[in-house]
C-alpha cells in the first residue's frame, strides 16, 4: 500500500451528527387545502366552515381590505370569499347557496355594483363597508364589529401600517378572527380616534409604526427582524402551547387572508424556503393553505416531526512534515444540510508549515435555515527525524532537542 510521505497519518473522522431515537409520532405528511387558483382555494377553505353570512373582498390590487375584515369574520362566523371587481367566480357562487347576509368590503371602485346586484338577486341581504381609503374602511369595519360585539374595557385592538405592514397584519389576522377584534390600519404615525379603554398592539418596527404612535396609544409593540420572526412572536404570545398549525406562503398572503376565519384554535404560520419554522416543532397537525412549494412542505414536515435538522460536517485530522505543503483538501471536508445538499464550509485558522507544532482549524457551515454546524480539526506539523541533511530544519531541530534532553 502506498503512503503519501507528506501525510504520515490520518486521524479519526470528526463528525457533528446528533443521534436520536425515532419519533413514533413523527408527522410524515400534511393536509393541503389548495384549489386551482386563489378563488377556488378560498372556497375550499369556506367548505371547512358552517355559515349563513359571507364576506366578499377583492384582492386583485390589495389584500388590506381582507385583512381588516378578519375580525368581522370572527364575530359573524363568516368565511372570507374572493371576488373580482365585476364578477363572482363560479366556485364562489356555488358556495353562496344558503347565505342570508353578505358584507361587500370596499367601494364600488373595488367591488362593483354588479356584484352587489348579483347577491341581491339571490335574495341575499347586502351590506357594503367601504371608506374613501383603506384606513377609513378599516375604521368602518371596526365600528361594525363593535355594533355586533361591543368593546369592553380590556379588549384588544391591533394597529398596523396600512401601506407597509401587510405581512405584520397578516400575522394577527387569525387572532382577530378568533377573538372577533378589529385590525385598524394606520399610516404608521397617528390614528384619528381614541383607544383609551382597550389594549392596543402595534405590529412592526419603529420604521413601520412610530414610537410616538405606540406611546400615544399605550401599545404593546410586537416586531421581529422580518415578517417571519414577527409572525413567530405573535403566535408565541396569542397561541401558547398550541400543537396544531396552518401554514401559508410568506410572500403571497392572499391564502392566509382567506384562511384566517379557520384559525379559531390554531395559528397561521408564514413560511418560505429557508424561513424559521421552529414554531412547528412537535406539531401534531399541520395544514397548508394554497400552493406551497414541495421543498417548503418538506421543511415544515421536518420541523413538525421534531427531527434533527442540523447540518453536518465531517473532516480529518492531518499530520505533515515541516516544510511540506498543506492545503485544505487534505482535510477531506464534507458539509451537507439535513437533506444532503452540499454546503460551502468556512475554515478559520492558519497552519505554518515552516514551524513544528499543533494547529487547530475551526470549520463551520450554515444551512438555508441559518442553522450553524461547527467542528475543529488538528493539523500537526512534525519534524522528519529520518532526514540526514545536516543543513535541514529537521536535522537542526533534532540535534537541538537531543542537546536539551541531555543537558
Amino acid at each position: 500500500m502506498k503512503v503519501n510521505k507528506k501525510i504520515l497519518s490520518i486521524g479519526l473522522t470528526i463528525s457533528l451528527i446528533i443521534a436520536g431515537t425515532p419519533n413514533i409520532n413523527a408527522l410524515s405528511s400534511i393536509e393541503k387545502i389548495q384549489g386551482k387558483d386563489r378563488y377556488e382555494t378560498s372556497e375550499l377553505i369556506a367548505d371547512k366552515q358552517k355559515y349563513d353570512t359571507a364576506i366578499l373582498v377583492n384582492t386583485d390590487n390589495s389584500i388590506v381590505d381582507g385583512l381588516s375584515a378578519s375580525g368581522l369574520s370572527g364575530v359573524t362566523n363568516a368565511p372570507i370569499m374572493l371576488v373580482q371587481k365585476d364578477k363572482i367566480p363560479t366556485d364562489v357562487e356555488k358556495r353562496l347557496k344558503g347565505v342570508k347576509n353578505a358584507y361587500v368590503i370596499g367601494t364600488e371602485d373595488t367591488i362593483g355594483k354588479s356584484v352587489e346586484n348579483q347577491l341581491k338577486n339571490k335574495g341575499i341581504e347586502v351590506k357594503r363597508i367601504g371608506g374613501e381609503d383603506r384606513i377609513k374602511t378599516s375604521y368602518l369595519i371596526a365600528k361594525e364589529i363593535s355594533t355586533i360585539k361591543p368593546m369592553n374595557n380590556g379588549d384588544k385592538v391591533f394597529l398596523v401600517n396600512g401601506y407597509t405592514g401587510e405581512a405584520d397584519a397578516m400575522s394577527v389576522s387569525s387572532v382577530a378572527a378568533r377573538d372577533g377584534v378589529p385590525i385598524i390600519l394606520t399610516d404608521g404615525k397617528s390614528i384619528p380616534f381614541k383607544v383609551d379603554d382597550v389594549q392596543c398592539y402595534s405590529l412592526g418596527s419603529e420604521e413601520i409604526m412610530s414610537n410616538e404612535l405606540v406611546s400615544k396609544t399605550n401599545s404593546v409593540r410586537i416586531a421581529g427582524k422580518d415578517r417571519f420572526e414577527t409572525n413567530k412572536k405573535v403566535i408565541q404570545r396569542f397561541y401558547k402551547g398550541t400543537n396544531k398549525f396552518y401554514v401559508s406562503q410568506g410572500y403571497k398572503l392572499v391564502d392566509a387572508v382567506t384562511g384566517s376565519p379557520l384559525a379559531k384554535n390554531r395559528p397561521i404560520v408564514l413560511v418560505n424556503d429557508g424561513s424559521d419554522k421552529s414554531i412547528l416543532k412537535g406539531a401534531k397537525e399541520v395544514t397548508s393553505l394554497g400552493g406551497i412549494d414541495n421543498k417548503v412542505i418538506e421543511q415544515c414536515i421536518d420541523y413538525a416531526s421534531d427531527k434533527d435538522t442540523l447540518p453536518t460536517i465531517t473532516a480529518n485530522n492531518v499530520e505533515i512534515f515541516v516544510g511540506d505543503s498543506f492545503n485544505n483538501s487534505m482535510l477531506n471536508i464534507v458539509a451537507t444540510d439535513y437533506h444532503g445538499s452540499e454546503l460551502i464550509p468556512t475554515i478559520q485558522g492558519k497552519v505554518d508549515t515552516k514551524k513544528a507544532g499543533a494547529y487547530v482549524l475551526n470549520i463551520y457551515a450554515i444551512d438555508s435555515f441559518g442553522q450553524k454546524c461547527e467542528v475543529s480539526v488538528n493539523v500537526k506539523v512534525i519534524v522528519n527525524t529520518s532526514t540526514k541533511d545536516p543543513n535541514s530544519y529537521e536535522f537542526k531541530a533534532m540535534v537541538s532537542n537531543e542537546m536539551y534532553k541531555f543537558s
